[in-house]
């Protein structure tokens, strides 16, 4: 193409454009055009970004769920540990309640302490205490708990001992059925390996006469055990034909309370 033909055309394109868009109606028609063109993809694009709002604020809300639902479990725990705290508070109190009552109920000089271990193989025969030679404990003092009779001190050093149980057949007591003239011995009783332990109270009358749940307590006899405590209650009974013998339930139980007494006076 000849350069003047180039130069024509150019000035050609540039008076149209310029007629074009002095002319309103025309600039609107293009523009409605474009509009017209463009328009699905704008609205494609606004509902995308209101889909990248809303999963946005699903987000948010959802972190803040989390937080909420982590916030609720701390509060549940720490819950559960003070309901745990004050039920164990609660067990003390009873425990300490239960020690003041047994030591106003008795005339003796009571020493309070903790169970530290019992006998892993034979739990029936011994345990071992927290006070000693430095509490005042020496061996053969009666060892009490608030229900019953528990055993004697068999070995002391300072500061613990141990204590050999009534349930031990080794440990005798002079005892004495309530409401009756009845009195015997009593020794524990090993029944079969797993079984509770119990205890036999020997040498009763042959003829004895006594419904089961009677009490046996202490007759104070033998200068170890002071009157009247509590050794435990008739389970059955077997009549020989010299004498009878009641097999008893004992009164304490090492599953109650880890809280014994040592007596250490048993004047009256």
């Amino acid at each position: 193409m000849k350069p003047l033909h180039v130069i024509i055309s150019i000035l050609f394109l540039v008076l149209a454009t310029y007629v074009i868009t002095r002319s309103e109606r025309t600039v609107r028609n293009i523009q409605g055009s474009y509009f017209n063109l463009v328009s699905p993809v704008i609205k494609t694009g606004s509902n995308f970004d209101l889909k990248i709002q809303r999963f946005n604020k699903e987000v948010q809300t959802s972190t803040a769920l989390e937080k909420r639902l982590e916030g609720i479990y701390s509060e549940f725990g720490r819950l559960q540990a003070t309901g745990a705290r004050y039920k164990q508070i609660e067990e003390e109190n009873t425990r300490l309640r239960s020690a003041l009552e047994l030591q106003k109920r008795n005339p003796f000089e009571l020493v309070a302490s903790t169970v530290l271990t019992r006998s892993p193989s034979t739990w029936w025969e011994t345990i071992t205490i927290n006070k000693g030679e430095d509490s005042g404990i020496a061996t053969q003092f009666p060892i009490i708990s608030e229900h019953g009779l528990v055993g004697k001190v068999d070995r002391v050093w300072n500061d613990i001992a141990t204590v050999l149980l009534i349930t031990d057949s080794s440990c005798f007591v002079s005892a004495r059925v309530e409401g009756t003239p009845e009195f015997g011995i009593v020794s524990g009783y090993r029944g079969k390996y797993g079984e509770e332990a119990l205890l036999k109270l020997k040498y009763l009358s042959k003829d004895i006469s006594t419904a089961p749940g009677t009490r046996v307590v202490t007759s104070g006899k033998g200068g170890v055990f002071p009157d009247n405590i509590e050794i435990g209650t008739i389970i059955s009974i077997e009549k020989g034909p010299l004498y009878a013998e009641a097999i008893l339930k004992p009164s304490f139980s090492l599953t109650d309370s880890d809280l014994v007494f040592s007596i250490i006076t048993t004047e009256q």
